[in-house]
């Protein structure tokens, strides 16, 4: 798995230490959900729903734009790499931790 060194759970995972990367899906999850554990508190779960409640009014208006503006076919869908979440949801049903490497936002 690729991991962008641009993407936020890298910054969250790169905020508190300074040690080697991991190597592993696993390891790399574990600490950034410990980190995001430790930093919520009250301001930041209200801020989390109020930015929550924000995406979601734009989603909806974006679907109903869409349905109201639509003529003829849709187009495809472009499929799109699975993120932090459900890389480990699928990696541990799997039974197996698959290695990750960071690259920058160049090397795509």
């Amino acid at each position: 798995m690729k991991v962008r060194k641009s993407s936020w759970h890298y910054k969250v995972w790169r905020w508190p230490n300074g040690k080697e990367e991991p190597t592993n899906l696993c390891a790399y999850f574990w600490h950034v959900a410990f980190v995001l554990l430790i930093c919520a508190s009250p301001l930041g779960w209200i801020a989390f729903l109020l930015a929550a409640i924000g995406a979601a009014g734009e989603w909806l208006q974006d679907k109903w734009d869409a349905r109201s503006y639509r003529r003829g076919p849709r187009p495809p869908k472009v499929p799109r790499e699975p993120g932090l979440i459900r890389s480990y949801l699928r990696a541990k049903k799997a039974r197996v931790c698959p290695l990750i490497e960071f690259v920058d936002e160049d090397a795509r």
